[in-house]
Order: structure tokens, then sequence, then C-alpha cells
């Protein structure tokens, strides 16, 4: 987390910056208050931050004064956090600024300091961040946010693994960092989650082969996307704005939320269903094929074969529509169910399925354990085989679409093997028609 401080003084105005050893800012004069906190998420140069002091009574005294804070993306203006309360550093006063901005879920270490040789707070009137009252409130200071330091490649892997609520899938937009990508890798395997990487959507053919061909992974968890399009912008406000590359993985994420949410009675998603293919239709405003793409047969062949999954131009029946061409993951083995992503998201969601089952009835008596786990376990895989939610089909190998066993381990008292065998309902990826004319 970055240590952040919000400092003024008479001299400096308003300060903003980073402390990273304790060691403060060099003011001009003292600075009247400092507002600190521990921010989670990383900003870049594109933030400002803007803050006001608003009287809240006719009487000028500082037990009326307010903080309002607002951190802004300058590109959109969009609000990304906002806060308001008393000039109060008393935390556990819920309308004084350090409880409101305590309270944001990624803030913390939240205090407020005043410096008694600085004067009294009722010298912030002659800043030009003071509102009097009645006021219309406008007048503010700016500020850009100093960038904090990225955190390590080799701590990523530690930030994500060890979260409470572990992620569902992770996503990345693949910049070289080869790095980046081994550790979210490791991450997707120890949380068993599928890893998006999308590469950059202004990459020449040529260039996506190579690129390819360096992540082979052979990992059913990875998932490649390129997408050759050109939009126009997300903040574009006319109609004749100029095209741009535009990424898709915001899009692929928001449908991946979608499905993961789109339960039934027993909290079955319908993870039978790849995202990718004419129901996941991609409508960015003046969306085109990059005209520098040609995507015949050889380079569609070329891309499944690394298996990259590409945003293509295709036409329906229905006319003509954007959407992911495919839905392969980068395991690589055609005898394997687990080169499609629909397959592959319904073995990891059976698989954890069963972990987390399995680590509840834990430190129990033996047959008790195996009792009330194997009552569960059945449960859970039953309600995987519903006809609105049929995420299992039958296997030839054995009778019904599971074969699930809990025994006790020969080598060990104090240890159960758990064994389970199914097949996913895999994607259908090509049609073969045989026609026949007949008198």
């Amino acid at each position: 987390m970055a240590r952040y401080v919000l400092g003024c003084s008479i001299d400096d105005g308003l300060v903003l910056y980073i402390d990273e050893n304790g060691d403060g800012y060099s003011y001009e004069s003292p600075p009247i208050f400092e507002l600190g906190f521990d921010l989670a998420n990383h900003l870049d140069s594109g933030v400002q931050l803007l803050a006001k002091v608003n009287q809240l009574s006719p009487t000028l005294e500082s037990d009326q004064l307010s903080l309002e804070v607002m951190f802004l993306d300058v590109a959109t203006n969009d609000v990304i956090y906002r806060a308001s309360g008393y000039l109060n550093p008393d935390e556990e006063a819920t309308s004084s600024i350090v409880s409101v901005i305590d309270a944001l879920e990624d803030f913390s270490q939240v205090e407020l300091s005043f410096n008694p040789d600085a004067g009294d707070l009722l010298d912030l009137s002659n800043l030009d961040l003071f509102n009097e009252f009645n006021s219309l409130g406008r007048k503010a200071m700016a500020l850009a946010v100093p960038t904090a330091a990225m955190p390590t490649v080799a701590s990523v892997y530690d930030i994500i693994a060890n979260q409470d609520i572990e992620p569902n899938s992770l996503y990345m937009q693949f910049t070289n960092d080869f790095g980046l990508f081994t550790q979210l890798l490791r991450v997707a395997n120890k949380l068993n989650v599928d890893l998006w990487v999308e590469l950059d959507p202004s990459l020449t053919l040529d260039q996506v082969y190579l690129i390819a061909e360096d992540l082979a992974s052979f990992d059913h968890h990875v998932r490649l996307i390129w997408s050759p399009i050109r939009a126009r912008p997300l903040d574009a406000v006319g109609l004749k704005g100029k095209k741009i590359p535009r990424h898709v993985g915001g899009y692929v994420m928001g449908q991946l939320l979608l499905r993961r949410g789109n339960t039934d009675i027993n909290g079955i998603p319908p993870l039978h269903r790849p995202i990718a293919g004419y129901d996941f239709p991609i409508k960015f405003a003046g969306i085109e094929q990059n005209p520098e793409i040609i995507l015949d047969d050889f380079p569609r062949k070329k891309l499944a074969d690394l298996q990259v999954n590409v945003v293509q131009r295709v036409r329906y029946d229905t006319g003509v529509r954007f959407v992911i061409g495919d839905c392969l993951t980068a395991y690589g083995d055609n005898s394997s169910l687990l080169k499609v992503t629909n397959a592959s998201d319904v073995s990891m969601f059976i698989d954890n399925g069963l972990k987390s089952i399995i680590k509840k009835h834990l430190l129990k008596a033996m047959e008790s354990m195996i009792e009330d786990a194997l009552k569960d376990c059945v449960k859970f895989l039953d309600a995987c085989t519903t006809k609105e939610r049929k995420l299992l089909v039958k296997a030839k190998e054995f009778a019904g679409f599971y074969d699930l066993s809990i025994t006790p381990r020969e080598d060990r008292l104090d240890a159960v093997a758990v064994k389970c065998r199914y097949r996913p309902d895999g994607a259908a990826r090509a049609a073969y028609l045989d026609t026949e004319v007949t008198k």
C-alpha cells in the first residue's frame, strides 16, 4: 500500500505527497493540518485530487468546517473516490472526515493531525479552497496525484493468492512482461481459476504468431485472446471520431461476471456456455475489422493451432456480427476436453466445489467425515446435472454422470482419498456437412 498525505499550510497551500519513509514534507510554513491514509489501489498519472473546505455555519468556527476530497480520472472526469466530513480527528465520530474515508474499503490507517504552531483552522479562510457559508461551494484546489511504485512482480502472486475473497477469473494485457504472466499463471494454478491474456490489438499477424508461441503454456487455465479491430474510443463524443485499436477484455470480464452471477436455485452458474460465438456480439461504436489484417483460411487455422481466440467479423443469416471466433484454452491437446474453455471452466468449478466441501468436513471423526462429505459432494454433483444446469454429460467409462468415492487412505490413518471422475459438457467447434441429392 502507498501512504498518501494531504497537507495544507498558509504559504504552500495544498500539498499531496507519498510518505514512503516517514520523512514528511518540507513545508515553507508549518502545515495547518495533515490527512494521512494508506491506499490499496495503484493510481497513475491520469488521476487528479480535488479538495475543498466548506464553512457549515454562519459563524466562523473551527468545529464547523468540513473537508471534501475527490479523486478524479482526468481523461473522463469520472469520480473514482469521494469523501466529505468534518475536520475532526476522532475516528469514532461518524461524520468526521477520518471516519468517512476509513469506511471506504480501499483506504486504511486514516489519520488527521493538526499543528498548533501553524495557527488556527480558521486561517484556511485565506486559501483558495475555502468556501464561505451559503456560497456556491465552487472554490477548490486541484493537485496531480503522485504515482506510487507498483508492487514488485515477485509480490503479485502473494497479493492475489492470499486474499480472503479469491478471484474467479484473472485478466492481463500482455505487454512483453513475461515475469508478470508467469506470476499470474502461478496464481491461476494455485487457485484453479482461468487466466485471460489479451494481446495488443495493434499487432501484426506475424507478431501475434511469435508471441503466442512464446506464451505456449500447455495449461488449460490460460486463454489467449486477440482483437484485430478498430472502433471509436469509449469516451468518443462525435459520430465521426478517429477509430483506434480496441481491447475486448473488459467486455469478456463483464460477460464472465454475468454468467457467474446467473445461478440457479442450487447456486450453479451456466458454465457450460462459453463466452464466444453468435450469442455474444461485440457492439463497440463504429467497430470494423482492421483492414491490414486479412483473416482468411490460413491465418485462422494457424491462430487456432496456436490456441489464440480471435475477434472476427462473421456473416450470419441475421446480419454481420463481431464475435470471439473460438473458445480454446492454451492446453493444446486435441484429445482432451480441456482444450475448450467451457469444459475447462466446468472442470475448475467442480474441482473447487469438491475441495470446498471436503475442507469444511475435515477434523471430524473419520466415519462422520466420510459420511457427511460424501452426502454433500453427491448433492453438489447432482446439482450440476439438472436440465437447466447440465454441466456434466454421461461418460462411456462408467454409468451415470460421475463416479465418486471417499475412502480412508491405506498409508495414513488420519487421511482420506477423494476420487471423482466426470465428463464436462464441451463445446462444438466444428461441423461436417454431408448432403446427398437423390431422386
